[in-house]
């Protein structure tokens, strides 16, 4: 009998319609690294104390393809503020004192770390990247939140390399054309959905009709409905690149070049009052305007990049043209000019450059495999000379809300100090901010944001300056590599005269706390020597030491009674790649 139950199951699971198998293949790739500086005087100021810090970098990209045609990738980060991942950030031991009784260990975050039993707040893992990719037969098309990379680095750069503190990342659609018979020729096109819910442009909104500006509810209770139910916060972006590229088709050539182009356009709703509506906290009597409106943006972005490789000669180039008009209020912190009653439209027509030069001038034997691999007898000896030109807006000096009223100052000259008085012409163009063209200059801790004028003088980011850098570096595959630069910089724009007057004006005062915008002595950023060394295992780790030192400029005096001083860096770093 056992045996026939046995029989009968066995027939009936052959019987069974059999599902269908899913299988996925994974991979993942990334990097952590630790990199240890010590930096003198921050700023080239005095006042700072010495900084003194372990830094991490932590990014995990991960791939899930289910078969030739689609795959899902997804990128992981640990520490949401890239610009302070530091070693021991943020302790949060199990009990502090000070603490209440009763309340969850979060209370102890941010609290002196116990000696004793040292606790720290938990990674929060952060997803900066999640989209899928499926490949048609003429295109690879992308969809979600996806990163871009472009030329230099000027505009874009999708914050893949050890340590770095911005990341370009849009939610969208790319499609990836594939001609297939062409290995040198690329092109895509996609679409960008920059905001779908937003808020405001106007800061007074709101106001009720007939009283003064700036004196309605606050927007919160408006009762304005935002999102998907609200077409005017909406921000969209068209994009297209070209870009030819006969690198690995031509390999061994004598010339071959890098050519690319990438448009973008930026598109937002108009402004407008659309219509009277009743007043939320007076509804019987009471009516306010309610103004319906987009930030009026029609911005491009022109971005030409090129790469021309002569023998042993390489010329590489980026042009980064903006055009167009924006009444997005974040204009402001490039020196554009503020609405007090109703938005201000800021034409935003500027361009940009940046480059370099390498002339090897020695090489001698040749890797084992793909370079990345780091095998092999190569070594190279060159040269090289860089340059960069972000323009600047003097716009941003003007920072008062209201006119200040000084005793010996005109009156007309006191109305052109404050914001809204600047002009709606926005100049500056700020470089991406994992541009960094020097270890120290344009590369200041976060601390020193402080400095930042709008548009004007930002220490940690490439705006409104000149720079010019030369150098020679050494690369061999056994050896390591060491580089030596020297470089330059200088801002383009200064002071407005109005801003001078003002400072004259209040000299000795008691108003006068001897507190000066940087730039307000010079336009000089001073010069920087920088010497470096890494050395490769493979193409799994990597270690280096850097050292710096730099002259400051009449640009970073920020005191009628200080003036800045000499900067040294040392730092160490270890990156372990997977």
């Amino acid at each position: 009998m056992k045996l026939l139950r046995l029989s009968a199951l066995f027939l009936l699971l052959t019987l069974l319609p059999t599902p269908s198998a899913k299988a996925f293949w994974s991979s993942g790739s990334g990097h952590y690294g630790l990199r240890g500086s010590t930096e003198t005087a921050p700023a080239f100021q005095k006042n700072t104390g010495t900084f003194q810090a372990i830094e991490q970098s932590f990014l995990l990209t991960g791939e899930a393809r289910v078969n030739d045609q689609l795959s899902t990738f997804l990128e992981l980060r640990l520490f949401e503020d890239l610009r302070r991942a530091y070693l021991g950030n943020v302790g949060q031991p199990a009990d502090c004192a000070g603490r209440p009784g009763a309340t969850v260990s979060e209370q102890c975050a941010n609290q002196h770390q116990s000696t004793g039993e040292p606790g720290y707040r938990p990674y929060s893992p952060n997803i900066t990247k999640a989209y899928v990719r499926y490949a048609f037969d003429y295109c690879i098309l992308e969809a979600g939140r996806r990163g871009r990379q472009w030329g230099l680095g000027m505009l874009l750069d999708d914050g893949t390399r050890p340590f770095a503190q911005q990341i370009s990342a849009f939610d969208g659609v790319t499609c990836n054309v594939n001609i297939q018979k062409s290995q040198t020729l690329g092109f895509s096109l996609g679409y960008d959905k920059l905001a779908e819910t937003g808020s405001p442009v106007d800061p007074n909104w709101n106001n009720y009709p007939g009283q003064a500006a700036g004196t309605g509810n606050a927007p919160a209770t408006a009762g304005r409905t935002f999102g998907a139910y609200d077409p005017y916060d909406d921000l969209d972006q068209y994009f297209f690149t070209i870009e030819y590229d006969d690198r690995k088709a031509n390999a061994g050539a004598t010339f071959t070049k890098q050519v690319g182009v990438y448009f973008a356009q930026i598109l937002g709703k108009p402004y407008k009052t659309q219509y009277v509506m009743t007043d939320p906290n007076n509804p019987t009597t009471g009516s306010q305007l309610k103004e319906i409106g987009g930030d009026a943006t029609d911005l491009k972005f022109l971005d030409l990049y090129t790469g021309f490789y002569l023998g042993d000669l390489a010329l590489r180039n980026e042009v980064l043209f903006r055009m167009g008009k924006s009444m997005d209020p974040n204009w402001l912190y490039l020196g554009g000019s503020y609405g007090v009653a109703q938005p201000v439209t800021n034409n935003l027509d500027s361009v940009a450059v940046a480059g370099d030069f390498e002339w090897t001038i020695a090489h001698s034997g040749a890797p084992v495999g793909p370079i990345e691999f780091n095998k092999g007898d190569m070594t190279r000896h060159l040269v090289f000379f860089n340059y960069a030109y972000a323009p600047g807006n003097e716009e941003g000096y003007r920072t008062f809300d209201t006119a200040p009223t000084v005793a010996g100052l005109d009156p007309s000259v006191a109305s052109k100090l404050t914001k809204s008085s600047r002009s709606n012409n926005v100049k500056a163009i700020q470089f991406h901010r994992n541009f960094k063209p020097a270890l120290l200059l344009f590369n200041a801790q976060p601390n020193s944001d402080t400095l930042i004028v709008d548009g004007a003088f930002n220490p940690s980011r490439f705006v409104n300056a000149t720079l010019f850098a030369t150098g020679y570096r050494y690369e061999s595959m056994e050896n390591g590599n060491f580089e030596v630069k020297l470089l330059t910089a200088n801002l383009n724009e200064g002071v407005p005269t109005e801003i001078q007057q003002y400072y004259t004006a209040i000299k000795d005062s008691a108003v006068d706390t001897g507190s000066r915008p940087a730039g307000f002595y010079g336009r000089s950023l001073g010069w920087e020597l920088d010497l470096s060394y890494t050395f490769k295992f493979g193409r799994d780790a990597e270690i280096g030491a850097s050292l710096a030192t730099a002259l400051p400029g009449k640009a970073w005096q920020t005191r009628t009674d200080t003036k800045p001083t000499t900067d040294f860096l040392l730092q160490s770093m270890a990156v372990f790649h997977f």
